[in-house]
């Protein structure tokens, strides 16, 4: 079982108001180097030429990468290419497992650069750009960085715009079907009480005019402004950390979460 543990990293606005990266390749902790190196060669391996960039963010890039907990989160861009096959994903998780064991995986995705500026709406500005700009270090190839404009905090937000779809689909699959397997449960779980915990984060961003993707920090932020829902965000802070394969219990904290969760995004 793993530990709620108080760690993470805020970003701030400078004094023009735009949010300010604070990773950098010097950072990257030499234990989970030759997992970066290894996923820079599987994007090689896959993509040639059509490759561009690769970048990495999250608690690696941070330097706060946690053994057994962390993932890699990765991103590339190609000149056309927006997929990789899911043979070939399967096939490098299966060497990061045994390799890297200390690893909770590695995220594969990217985009191609002619599609880097898309929307998400209502979003209104690139999540893509956003990533690049704020969070993310290049790792391999050209940093295009400083080809994109700073953010300011209220650009920032981006769950708060899916939540109530993701949370209605979320309990009517767990409802429709009495055949699951435990770890996609798991799986999923993990990946709903994340989007939770960033959702309360955003609820809460601009009173606390800072910006942050990492959990605990998330649920700090959440609790200090609605102390009443502490506990309930502490559990599902636990079930993101901790995930269960019962669909009844994940669907009973969404279900709680939701009426309260849904009229404060309107309000907000």
């Amino acid at each position: 079982m793993i530990k709620i543990t108080e760690m993470g990293t805020y970003l701030y606005p400078d004094s023009n108001g735009y949010i300010q990266k604070v990773v950098h390749t010097g950072l990257i902790q030499e234990k989970w180097k030759p997992v970066v190196d290894a996923t820079i060669q599987f994007y090689q391996e896959q993509l040639r030429d059509d490759l561009l960039s690769v970048y990495i963010r999250g608690s690696v890039a941070k330097g706060g990468a946690v053994e057994s907990v962390s993932d890699v989160d990765s991103m590339f861009i190609s000149k056309t290419v927006s997929e990789i096959s899911k043979p070939a994903k399967q096939a490098f998780h299966e060497i990061v497992e045994t390799k890297f064991p200390f690893v909770n995986g590695v995220e594969i995705y990217g985009r191609p650069l002619p599609r880097l500026g898309e929307l998400w709406t209502p979003k209104k500005r690139s999540i893509h750009h956003e990533m690049i700009k704020t969070q993310a270090i290049c790792v391999w190839g050209k940093d295009f960085s400083d080809e994109i404009e700073p953010f300011r905090l209220p650009e920032m937000f981006a769950h708060v715009y899916g939540i109530e779809k993701e949370l209605n689909e979320a309990l009517s699959e767990l409802a429709a079907s009495s055949e699951f397997v435990p770890e996609e449960v798991k799986s999923y779980c993990t990946w709903i009480m994340k989007r939770l915990l960033r959702t309360g984060f955003e609820i809460v961003m601009i009173r606390e005019q800072k910006w942050t993707r990492d959990l605990y920090l998330c649920y700090q932020s959440f609790s200090k402004h609605y102390p009443k829902k502490e506990p309930l965000m502490r559990r599902v802070l636990d079930l993101a950390l901790n995930p269960s394969e019962d669909p009844v219990l994940i669907g009973g904290v969404l279900a709680e979460f939701k009426p309260w969760l849904f009229e404060e995004i309107r309000v907000r």
